[in-house]
């Protein structure tokens, strides 16, 4: 992990070179209500109108992240296979900036898996499925299921909740339209 904290330290000496260009956080940060719940699932659903190999192929590309995705500062791609790669990633909530690894596996062409154990989750699933809708949209499933070591970290619960990871999904939506052009029809949930 050495290389990981010489990256982490260069980021907290120039924070604005991982994320020039990137608006302020979209979402505001609510920590009411987090205390005593359970592990946390959250599942969000929507009808986009792009083609679900297009969907997949942006969600897939994690290294893109820090450029539409607010809270994301910084991510590096090591290990990577045939069907999936190891991330570490930097997100910052207020003046607070959380480092975490994950693995993924992509499951060409309509599925991605993200998932950890080590800290500061005790537990992390990340689940993105990619459908052909009927009236030749794609359905987005995200499902979200995380626990935490510790509850000093309720900062990472509120990126992870329902409305947070809506605004995720909206977020890839819109960057679907810069980099497609936009849609015939209009997205619902």
């Amino acid at each position: 992990m050495r290389g990981l904290d010489i990256w982490v330290r260069a980021l907290h000496k120039n924070p604005g070179a991982a994320c020039q260009g990137v608006p302020p956080p979209i979402w505001p940060l609510d920590f009411r209500g987090l205390k005593g719940k359970g592990v946390p699932t959250t599942t969000v659903k929507r009808e986009v109108y792009y083609p679900p190999h297009r969907m997949f192929d942006l969600v897939a590309d994690v290294e893109r992240y820090p450029e539409f995705l607010p809270t994301w500062q910084a991510v590096r791609v090591r290990n990577r296979t045939g069907d999936g790669y190891d991330t570490d990633q930097v997100v910052r909530l207020g003046p607070v900036r959380h480092t975490f690894t994950t693995h993924t596996r992509l499951i060409l062409p309509n599925a991605i898996e993200v998932h950890s154990t080590q800290a500061p989750f005790r537990a992390f699933s990340l689940q993105w499925k990619f459908d052909v809708a009927d009236d030749g949209g794609c359905n987005i499933h995200l499902n979200v299921t995380f626990e935490l070591r510790s509850r000093a970290l309720s900062a990472l619960s509120a990126l992870l909740s329902r409305e947070s990871v809506d605004r995720m999904v909206t977020a890839f939506e819109d960057r679907a339209r810069r980099m497609y052009g936009a849609p015939a029809r209009a997205s619902h949930d």
